[in-house]
C-alpha cells in the first residue's frame, strides 16, 4: 500500500517536509475528511482557512480550504504526519475547553450522516454489541494501516475496547474514534450510551482503551 496525495509519491511527500523522522504510518482520506466536512458545516466555512493557514505551506501538501473537499480525497491514503499538522492546527484554534467536545462530538456525527433511514435499521438488525468486534476492527483496517483492536463484554450492557501498535495515535483522534463508538452504539438500538473511561496510551505504550456503558 503506497501513501498518495492526490499524486504525490511518499518519496515527493517526503521531499518536500511532509514526513517526520518517524514513520507514523498511513491514515484513509476518509478518516479524516467526513469529520472536517462535519466542522466546516459545524463552525463555517473560515473553520478551515484558519486550518490551512495555519500549516507550513511546505507542509500543507493538498489541503485547499476552498477546494469542496479540502483538496483530500476519501479513498487515498496519508501520511499520518500530515494528517497530525492538520489536527495541531485545528487545535489552535479552539478553546481547550472545546477539543474534547468537538472530537467526540464529529466522531459522532460522522457516523450518524452515514447510518440513517434505511441504511440504520439494516445496521441495528446486523450488528449487535457481542459482535461489535468483528466489524469494528474491520473499519479499522479500512481507515489505519497499523494497529489492533480487541473487543470484550464486561456484562450485557458493558464492552471494552482497546487498541494497540497505532503508530498513527494522536489524542484527538483516538476521541473522534471514541465519539464513532458511542454513536454506533446508539445506531445498534441502545439508549443512554456514555463513556466510562478512555485511557490514552496507557502506562506510556501505544495502548488506548475505552469502556461503554447503556441501556438496553
Amino acid at each position: 500500500m503506497t501513501a498518495v496525495l492526490l499524486g504525490w509519491s511518499r518519496g515527493e511527500w517526503e521531499s518536500a517536509g511532509g514526513v517526520t523522522e518517524q514513520d507514523l504510518g498511513k491514515i484513509k482520506g476518509r478518516a479524516i475528511l467526513d469529520f472536517l466536512t462535519w466542522l466546516a458545516q459545524e463552525r463555517g466555512p473560515a473553520v478551515m482557512k484558519s486550518i490551512v493557514d495555519g500549516i507550513p505551506l511546505e507542509r500543507r501538501g493538498p489541503l485547499s480550504a476552498n477546494h469542496p473537499t479540502f483538496g483530500l480525497s476519501s479513498r487515498e491514503w496519508y501520511p499520518a504526519e500530515f494528517i497530525h499538522a492538520l489536527i495541531e492546527a485545528l487545535l489552535r484554534t479552539l478553546d481547550p475547553a472545546d477539543a474534547r467536545r468537538i472530537a467526540m462530538d464529529g466522531g459522532g456525527a460522522m457516523i450518524r450522516n452515514m447510518m440513517h433511514g434505511p441504511l440504520a435499521i439494516v445496521f441495528a438488525l446486523l450488528v449487535s454489541p457481542r459482535s461489535y468486534g468483528t466489524f469494528v476492527s474491520k473499519v479499522w483496517n479500512l481507515s489505519y494501516d497499523s494497529g489492533s483492536l480487541s473487543h470484550r463484554m464486561l456484562d450485557d450492557t458493558s464492552d471494552e475496547v482497546t487498541a494497540v501498535g497505532w503508530r498513527a495515535h494522536h489524542p484527538f483522534l483516538c476521541l473522534v474514534n471514541t465519539g464513532v463508538r458511542i454513536a454506533t452504539f446508539e445506531v445498534m438500538g441502545c439508549k443512554n450510551v456514555r463513556l466510562v473511561s478512555h485511557d490514552c496510551t496507557i502506562d506510556g505504550e501505544n495502548r488506548c482503551q475505552s469502556v461503554l456503558r447503556w441501556e438496553p
